[in-house]
């Protein structure tokens, strides 16, 4: 598989079929008039011009929205006048068409689909994707409004570079909330538990104390999952009040226990708030065995639990770090939807500058910049397909 045909996976007709029902279906008559038509290739090119107009803005960053438009038209790329946009028609796109939380499993299932084997390592944290108000489906850790995305992240072997396997937008965990979210009405432990049944054996999962109580314990030993997991203390009170027995008070004091009854390693350390308060806390790991050191009289002792949760628990923040820039930069949104809708546009971007640099083997980064443009004109060369163009319109684009 070439990247066209990588692009042309992703971006295949169920998707966007998926997307046009779903967003048809939500009534109104909000939406540029190809859609109320009967005619499906044109409704699939609409999509991917909206992306490709898109992309074209990321690329070409301008101040407001009106800069992308001086004669009512932006053009994405030289003698693509095919696909140019109008201002009204662009709008009508972006502020209505949403990629709705209840097809993230498209997502999903086309980039797990891709991976042959998750490696040594797989990070589970969560995507807080801020937003203005009490929106619905928002929550408010630490007094800011945000829609939550449990996100399931491996790094890629040649690169180095993050890739999202799995988002999974967390909305209530109440029965009586249910609608047709995929991965709503399931508990804390059931969602680790979708995330993990993505990972190859011998993949250690990493992950905070938000996914980890007993019920999470008990199935990842019932299948064998290796984990290096932040645990609440509170939860295991017993463990803590031990370790404090030896626990110093500075903030490089750590103790590890080895629990019989459990089976796993449990550390305790001393942590600085911002404050200047030391804060006990702590790491559940299965995925360690005790060596005796080479030589006592040589071996610094180094807190390696603590070490390993902090270098393999960082993927998820590098992921969310590349997608800044890779947000849609005009805010002129209606809809709790289009919060997550922004969310899915970057990682697709995301994703797939990994997936191309592994593809051609490169280790050196390419310019963000550059990549969107390669993009964009995969998808210029996708939606020509799409909308079965006559042979001849198809040379004048390509002139």
């Amino acid at each position: 598989m070439d990247f066209t045909e990588l692009v042309r996976y992703v971006f295949d007709d169920e998707m966007l079929d998926s997307l046009i029902k779903w967003n048809v279906d939500q009534g109104g008559d909000k939406l540029p008039k190809i859609f109320y038509g009967t005619n499906q290739k044109l409704k699939r090119g609409m999509v991917l011009r909206h992306w490709i107009v898109k992309l074209y803005m990321v690329a070409h960053r301008q101040a407001s929205l009106n800069d992308y438009f001086p004669s009512d038209r932006v053009i994405p790329g030289k003698n693509q006048t095919e696909f140019s946009m109008s201002k009204k028609q662009f709008q009508a796109m972006h502020q209505n068409f949403h990629y709705p939380i209840q097809l993230f499993s498209l997502f999903n299932e086309k980039f797990c689909s891709l991976v042959t084997y998750t490696g040594r390592m797989a990070c589970f944290d969560e995507k807080k994707k801020e937003c203005p108000s009490n929106y619905k489906y928002a929550r408010c850790p630490k007094r800011k409004w945000c829609h939550w995305i449990s996100q399931l992240a491996i790094t890629a072997p040649i690169s180095g570079l993050p890739f999202l396997m799995k988002a999974i937008p967390i909305t209530y965990v109440k029965a009586h909330a249910y609608t047709d979210e995929p991965y709503n009405n399931l508990g804390v432990s059931d969602i680790l538990m979708v995330a993990e049944a993505d990972c190859d054996i011998g993949t250690t999962i990493v992950f905070d104390s938000h996914y980890m109580d007993f019920a999470a314990k008990k199935k990842l030993v019932e299948n064998d999952r290796k984990f290096i997991a932040k645990a609440n203390p509170s939860w295991w009170k017993a463990l803590v009040n031990k370790a404090k027995l030896d626990l110093g008070d500075t903030a490089d004091d750590y103790v590890v226990l080895w629990s019989t009854e459990l089976e796993m390693h449990f550390m305790v350390y001393n942590s600085i708030s911002r404050k200047g308060k030391i804060k006990n806390k702590c790491v559940l790991t299965n995925a360690f065995v005790n060596l005796d050191p080479p030589s006592k009289k040589e071996h610094i002792p180094i807190n390696t639990i603590k070490l390993s949760y902090q270098e393999y628990f960082n993927t998820n923040d590098v992921f969310n770090h590349f997608l800044h820039k890779r947000y849609f930069p005009i805010k002129q949104r209606t809809g709790w939807q289009a919060n997550y809708t922004d969310f899915i546009f970057a990682s697709y971007q995301m994703n797939l500058f990994t997936l191309y640099h592994e593809m051609l083997q490169l280790t050196d980064q390419m310019g963000r910049k550059e990549f969107t443009g390669i993009l964009y004109r995969e998808l210029i060369d996708l939606a020509v397909l799409v909308e079965d163009r006559p042979p001849e319109r198809e040379k004048k684009i390509s002139s």
